[in-house]
């Protein structure tokens, strides 16, 4: 879903952000990496709602 449905590319580059903005988040305060992938999800599908290369 956040890389659009049916684009592998996307499911890939969606994988990565939340993978890599997850981990920093993790890093700095343990506490919020759980909010921070919940966070991440909902503001890419206010801004993109048929996700990242979704048509």
């Amino acid at each position: 879903v956040l890389g659009g449905l049916g684009s592998i590319p996307g499911s890939f580059i969606g994988g990565f952000i939340l993978g890599i903005i997850g981990e920093v988040v993790t890093h700095f305060e343990p506490s919020l990496s759980l909010a921070a992938y919940y966070f991440i999800f909902m503001l890419l599908l206010l801004v993109r709602p048929k996700g990242i290369f979704g048509k």
